[in-house]
């Protein structure tokens, strides 16, 4: 398994799909098959539009600014992802 952070794809910026896009060309895998995680709900919302599975670590117990694309879960640090099922 290859991982890649977002921050180092320069062609675009998140939440455009484009930027989303580059998992597909880069590593062949399906937007379902990705988890994606973010503190950023803005990020959340793009890739969950996009159809990527995302979690949003919000440390900070910020409200949620985008209920129509909600994460698959939200964990208050990474600590949290421990006790998601995978």
């Amino acid at each position: 398994m290859s991982l890649t952070p977002m921050a180092r794809c320069p062609t675009s910026i998140p939440p455009s799909p484009a930027t989303y896009a580059l998992i597909e060309a880069r590593f062949g895998s399906a937007p379902a098959e990705v988890c994606f995680l973010s503190s950023n709900r803005w990020d959340i919302a793009g890739a969950t539009a996009f159809g990527l599975r995302c979690i949003w670590v919000n440390r900070l117990g910020l409200p949620d600014e985008y209920a129509e694309l909600a994460p698959s879960a939200v964990v208050g640090s990474l600590e949290g992802l421990l006790a998601l099922d995978p």
